[in-house]
């Protein structure tokens, strides 16, 4: 299963703070399921409506990466989550610390086996190092 996103529909008010970026994301979880034929498991689908309509102060980053790691323990098909336009938001701390998560996801997954995405695909950067550099300074490879 491909979950295609475009973070090029993401407002700057998307990337104000992590819960409005993490609402902004199951609102666009909850579209791509509605509107392009992706076949959200009803549970989880849920789970991402219940995002969009708590209170913001109470939403974390790690809120949506629980519904990821279930979700994918829970699916017989590997998931691939494919970000297009995301040079729009690589300046942005909240990206960035979104992608930190994705990335501890990955590592977590040799080291502890936990369930995450097959793959994920980033397209759009226009400047790989400087999204490296930003991500971990001190580390030779990431992507």
């Amino acid at each position: 299963m491909v979950l295609n996103l475009d973070f090029q529909g993401m407002d700057n008010d998307s990337f104000r703070t992590g819960a409005a970026f993490v609402q902004a994301l199951a609102q666009m979880l909850i579209d791509e399921n509605e509107f392009n034929s992706v076949a959200i498991p009803r549970r989880y689908l849920d789970a991402f409506e219940e995002i969009v309509q708590k209170d913001e102060k109470k939403i974390r980053m790690a809120d949506i990466f629980r519904i990821f790691k279930r979700w994918c323990a829970d699916t017989d098909k590997p998931i691939v989550l494919m970000i297009d336009e995301i040079d729009s938001a690589t300046n942005n701390q909240v990206f960035l610390d979104f992608l930190a998560q994705l990335r501890d996801g990955y590592l977590s997954r040799e080291t502890k086996g936990t369930a995450t995405f097959q793959s994920v695909i980033l397209a759009g950067v226009t400047d790989v190092k400087n999204l490296k550099r930003k991500l971990h300074p001190d580390e030779e490879s990431f992507l």
